[in-house]
């Protein structure tokens, strides 16, 4: 069941049994459906109204603006489908590892990177003004079977640039990479030393356009990053220039499912590694 302020926040959060929360995210996704169906909808009754009123210019703009806001307002309902794809990789994934009957929390949140609520920093040079986003988007939780208590998490890291000088133009640069958190505590593992644990995970394999950032050991927890590759893309007034397969460099179905891989594979006992 989706939240009831979900229109509003584009944030959905729940603790559940793994598939309480896969029906949650096969219900966003025929919200999703729902909003592009909308959104067509929207445009073709604005077109055809806006053809009728054009022999009065005025009422014409007014019905064009009234359209546009409606379409706009059903567009912010459109998710990301790789962002759904990914959370459903990983809670099928942990479905596996969790004890019967145990619940996992999981929070996703579809805001747009460039949400100024996700700005930590600005800055100004004397060509362009630049903005640092972390927009963190995905967190799941739980205890695996072992007992082990594990925790991932995503974000995606943004430097935003726009020219000052336009002359007419407004253009902007976004150089985008998405960065993989997964935190564990393991219940009954050999204690590690942050070099051996360092060690561990960069024996680990990772897919193509993945690397292992950190590895690091921090109050009996064993922390792992995870970044991709950096992709960049270069717009003016909404037209883009270059870039426009920067969603095929963030992470693909497989970069979460192989960062929690990398992860059980770190912290298991040697000669249990795979």
């Amino acid at each position: 069941m989706l939240p009831a302020d979900f229109s509003s926040t584009l944030r959905y959060r729940a603790a559940a049994e793994p598939a309480t929360l896969l029906a949650d995210l096969e219900a966003l996704r025929r919200h999703s459906q729902a909003a592009v169906a909308r959104k067509k909808r929207i445009f073709y009754t604005f077109a055809l109204l806006t053809a009728m009123t054009l022999i009065i210019p005025p009422l014409a703009l007014v019905v064009v603006l009234i359209g546009y806001w409606f379409h706009s307002r059903a567009g912010r309902q459109v998710l990301d489908p790789r962002r759904l794809t990914l959370a459903e990789g990983v809670i099928r994934a942990l479905e596996c590892d969790a004890p019967p009957g145990a619940a996992l929390e999981l929070a996703i949140d579809f805001s747009p990177f460039t949400d100024p609520r996700h700005r930590v920093r600005t800055w100004t040079l004397p060509r362009y003004a630049a903005s640092l986003y972390r927009a963190g988007w995905l967190s799941v939780s739980g205890k695996l079977a072992d007992g082990s208590k594990l925790e991932l998490q995503a974000e995606y890291v943004v430097t935003h640039k726009e020219r000052k000088k336009t002359k007419g133009r407004k253009k902007t640069k976004e150089s985008v990479h998405e960065g993989f958190h997964v935190a564990v505590r393991p219940a009954a593992a050999p204690a590690l030393s942050a070099e051996e644990w360092n060690k561990r995970a960069r024996r680990q394999p990772l897919p193509p356009g993945a690397h292992l950032h950190a590895a690091k050991v921090r109050n009996g927890r064993l922390l792992i990053e995870f970044r991709t590759r950096r992709g960049v893309r270069v717009t003016d007034k909404g037209s883009v220039l270059s870039g426009s397969d920067l969603d095929a460099k963030l992470a693909g179905r497989d970069v979460p499912l192989a960062c929690l891989l990398c992860t059980y594979g770190a912290f298991r006992p040697r000669g249990r590694s795979r």
